[in-house]
């Protein structure tokens, strides 16, 4: 005790961690750790909160007014997990109505901890599912001279929390401590909303779903709208194409289906193309093409995000403007204007990997122009333009590849009418072979919804999005072109161990690779000794074997 209330001594620190763990629960103590609560040091404050935590009589109350509002995320987390073990709902209740926003927080930690994390040792509730180990090595454990199966011993498994939460029978105290965090939904701090988000997302519970997201995406447009603005320095544009004096509601070819810059369109006696155009000061369609009144002109680029996340375009336009993100139309604007620099406001969803962005931008009379700059977080997102890819330059590409190249292919996928092709084929078989049981593309990539594995490129929607050339290429010759983003790395450990694929999480304690066999590993920051990243794609190359194959998994993805 001396130790500990010597404010000089350098050994005060290990002295109050000794008393908090061998006397932390003598009640005659008590006083003394009262004032240790309130003690500069955050080592002594921790281990204050420690004992009073395993005493008969915390004092909450100075915890959650002191301890719990630390700046020390150690302090901050002892703190909360007491007043998850030792606070009554009333108690949590009215720390999380709190006026001072810290104390807000810490009562968000303590009630998430207490409604979504079991207690370390002692048994489950009855009738609660547990989930098998997808090794059965792991129930057996050897002992000296024999072989022990777990399984015999008692309940054995895994389990989330979203998993005991669905099974129901759930306490009046779970409800009362889920009604607390549905209410901090509301909360007038971003943090405190947030870590309410995060809990309640562990129970996957319907009735918080729809507002977690909500919350999470209001989050991330108010960072997005703080984050470094970009200009873009090229564009594909085609047109002019005449709107008949009905705006937006004449439909042009550009926005019927997926962007395909390789292709033409015939307008009366003029064939239309994509060319490329730079901008002086805008991209000015009016100096391109020259007269366009009453005519629409259109943009196209494509946007690589490394995984799902939010974009903020920030258009100007002469005069309306229509936006379409992966086929889907995010913004309209029909207006007359002159265009000036950030106008409009655009969010829009991107998913990990390709994201197609189209542009119309309608005319009245006299000027035409598109200024376009956008925003994202970390400057995570890459502005790209494809290159044209029909079918003459996919066969020439595959023949390459057929040669002996680096990613050699089958003489079969030769002379093959890839579009007549994928509009023959079996969407039924191709949804099986996109299936983990299938030739494995569902182990990494979405069709629909979120990717199996966080990170992967996402063929959600590949029919409004992809050109039959483009997912041929991609399937077939996967390294020819590949995204920074998706390049895979090479990381040995210090032990000697070589993990290759792609790096989908990064952390200041680790990376997560998720491997060609789809598997995700985890690998601590400090174990690494070299890294490298090769101009190679993490998806493995010839996964497809026959052209009918091929085919009826394009006429899945087409179909989504």
């Amino acid at each position: 005790v001396d130790l500990v209330g010597d404010s000089k001594s350098p050994g005060r620190g290990v002295a109050a961690r000794a008393l908090a763990e061998v006397f932390g629960a003598e009640g005659g103590l008590k006083g003394f750790w009262d004032r240790q609560l309130s003690d500069p040091d955050p080592r002594v404050q921790q281990y204050a909160v420690i004992a009073q935590a395993s005493g008969p009589a915390p004092s909450l109350a100075k915890i959650a007014s002191g301890p719990a509002r630390s700046g020390d995320s150690y302090v901050r987390q002892s703190a909360f997990q007491a007043l998850a073990r030792r606070g009554s709902v009333k108690q949590l209740a009215d720390w999380a109505e709190s006026k001072d926003e810290r104390v807000r927080l810490a009562a968000v930690l303590a009630i998430g901890t207490r409604l979504t994390i079991p207690p370390a040792v002692g048994a489950l509730r009855p009738g609660l599912p547990l989930g098998k180990w997808p090794n059965q090595k792991v129930y057996r454990v050897t002992y000296v001279g024999q072989t022990v199966d777990l399984r015999t011993l008692g309940p054995v498994g895994v389990f989330s929390t979203a998993d005991h939460w669905k099974a129901g029978n759930r306490s009046s105290e779970q409800e009362t401590l889920f009604s607390l965090l549905m209410a901090r939904l509301s909360d007038g701090s971003e943090a405190v909303r947030l870590q309410a988000a995060h809990y309640l997302s562990l129970t996957r519970d319907a009735r918080s779903e729809p507002r977690v997201a909500e919350v999470r995406r209001q989050s991330e447009r108010e960072r997005l709208k703080r984050a470094p603005i970009r200009g873009v320095g090229e564009l594909w544009v085609t047109g002019p194409f005449d709107d008949r004096n009905a705006g937006f509601k004449t439909v042009h070819p550009p926005e019927t289906g997926a962007v395909d810059v390789a292709g033409r369109f015939e307008i009366g006696k003029r064939m239309v193309k994509w060319e490329k155009l730079k901008p002086i000061r805008m991209f000015n369609f009016h100096m391109k093409y020259g007269d366009t009144d009453g005519s629409s002109c259109y943009a196209y680029l494509r946007l690589i995000s490394p995984r799902r996340q939010q974009v903020l375009l920030t258009p100007g336009s002469d005069d309306g403007l229509k936006v379409w993100v992966n086929g889907r139309v995010v913004h309209e604007n029909d207006i007359a204007r002159g265009g000036l620099p950030l106008q409009d406001v655009v969010f829009a969803e991107l998913q990990p990997g390709s994201n197609e962005v189209l542009f119309r931008v309608r005319n009245l009379v006299g000027e035409h122009c598109l200024y376009l700059h956008y925003r994202s977080l970390g400057g995570s997102i890459q502005a790209t333009l494809p290159e044209p890819l029909d079918a003459g330059g996919l066969a020439a590409r595959l023949k390459e590849g057929a040669a002996g190249g680096k990613q050699k292919l089958d003489a079969a996928f030769l002379d093959v009418d890839w579009v007549k092709e994928a509009a023959g084929g079996d969407k039924v078989r191709g949804k099986k072979l996109f299936s983990a049981s299938g030739i494995g593309c569902a182990k990494c990539h979405a069709a629909k919804g979120l990717a199996a594995v966080p990170g992967a490129p996402s063929l959600t929607g590949a029919g409004k999005r992809f050109t039959v050339p483009y997912l041929v290429e991609s399937v077939l010759l996967p390294n020819r072109k590949i995204s920074p983003v998706f390049r895979s790395s090479v990381i040995v450990t210090g032990n000697g161990k070589v993990v290759t694929g792609l790096v989908v999480g990064e952390t200041g304690e680790g990376v997560t690779v998720l491997t060609p066999e789809a598997k995700r590993v985890e690998i601590r920051r400090g174990d690494i000794e070299e890294r490298k990243t090769q101009n190679v794609s993490a998806m493995p190359a010839g996964l497809v074997k026959t052209p009918r194959e091929l085919r009826d998994l394009l006429a899945y993805l087409l179909a989504q």
